[in-house]
């Protein structure tokens, strides 16, 4: 404990209801990881002074580092209205709206004051990142780059860059993570990009271990647990892959391309009901995608259900002339190959080779889906 904070709390002993020697006493212990420690610190505050500023700014702060960000905005937004447009709170106020996955307001929050002379250095890189949630991938490039001009050794920063070249499939993706990784070993982005590199390359073997220690050190990483899924699908290891996906879904439940892989590795595993509705989980995002109902027609030729199967691998080629899934769907028609254990290994091959050609193969499809980069689920807080 350094010697400015023992003299505050020292104060406190003389002073015990100081509001704002109380919201400075929480903050740290908020940056220290004492949570339990600041939360009573800012309920003794807010018991004398329940309108105080910076107590409830805090309080905010303190929902965010708890992960609680429905609690952190309704906290921040009163906490806006009352000061205005403090930058400050616009910031936090935009994690929080992030941390809950809504990327859009995350950026409208941080648009006042993100071109702003005097502006945070750090809402340039939120900004980043909320624009490459939406998908807004010039923005997220530029703002991660004004970022990484004023802290060139930020390993976040670089990280954040990674993953948004990976994104817009650039050459130098792998660089960037290895930038980040050689100043924090643990990066999320830069373990994440490594693998996805190693994974597009078709090296399941060199990617695993980025995936594996991405999940050991942030579980709560739906890209880290997508990225092992689809590890382990490719070394056909179905029951570890559903389990990776399952996670996976959780921490990014509005993310198509991952309902995507974990209803091929139920496909796969022959649990066509599970599949089926990952298949209707990802149509409930977006009800225009023809890779949903080009899975669906596979799982319904599967079934025998072959009139069924032709309308909705129609629907799917109709919405996306190129569907892999679609275009598989219509192999398995053609063959007449639905309702047996035949299918299902047919299925086991198109992993790595083209069904139909110029379509791609699954895996191909698959990693393709993962990159795209509105994961709406997948930020976490980095204590």
């Amino acid at each position: 404990m350094d010697n400015a904070i023992q003299q505050k709390l020292d104060f406190l002993k003389l002073d015990p209801d100081n509001p704002n020697l109380l919201a400075e006493v929480a903050d740290y212990y908020i940056k220290q990881g004492g949570l339990d420690d600041a939360s009573s610190y800012i309920e003794q505050g807010l018991k004398v002074s329940p309108e105080h500023q910076s107590l409830i700014f805090v309080k905010g702060t303190l929902a965010i580092a708890s992960n609680k960000a429905d609690e952190a905005i309704k906290t921040l937004e009163q906490l806006k209205f009352d000061i205005g447009t403090a930058p400050e709170v616009r910031y936090n106020l935009a994690y929080a709206y992030l941390l809950k996955g809504d990327a859009l307001q995350s950026r409208d929050e941080l648009l006042p004051i993100i071109n702003e002379p005097q502006v945070l250095p750090a809402a340039l890189l939120l900004f980043a990142r909320a624009c490459h949630h939406l998908g807004e991938m010039d923005d997220a490039e530029n703002y991660a780059g004004e970022y990484l001009k004023q802290f060139p050794s930020d390993a976040e920063a670089l990280g954040v860059m990674a993953l948004i070249k990976l994104d817009i499939e650039a050459e130098d993706a792998s660089e960037w993570a290895e930038k980040a990784l050689s100043l924090n070993e643990n990066n999320l982005e830069g373990l994440v990009t490594k693998g996805n590199v190693a994974l597009t390359n078709l090296d399941k073997y060199d990617a695993a271990p980025y995936f594996e220690k991405a999940v050991a050190a942030h579980g709560r990483s739906g890209r880290a647990h997508a990225g092992l899924g689809l590890v382990h699908m490719s070394n056909l290891n179905l029951d570890k892959a559903k389990e990776a996906l399952e996670k996976a879904v959780k921490f990014m439940p509005q993310h198509i391309g991952t309902w995507h892989a974990l209803a091929w590795s139920q496909i796969l595993s022959g649990d066509l009901h599970a599949g089926k509705q990952s298949f209707k989980s990802a149509n409930e995002i977006n009800r225009n995608f023809g890779e949903t109902y080009g899975g669906l027609a596979v799982i319904a030729a599967l079934e025998g259900k072959i009139d069924h199967a032709r309308e909705l691998s129609k629907k799917a080629i109709g919405l996306d002339g190129r569907s892999f899934s679609a275009r598989y769907a219509q192999s398995l028609i053609i063959a007449n190959a639905g309702g047996g254990e035949r299918a299902t290994k047919m299925i086991e091959k198109i992993l790595d080779s083209e069904v139909v050609e110029g379509a791609g193969s699954l895996k191909g499809m698959l990693l393709k889906l993962q990159k795209n980069p509105q994961h709406k689920n997948d930020y976490t807080k980095k204590h």
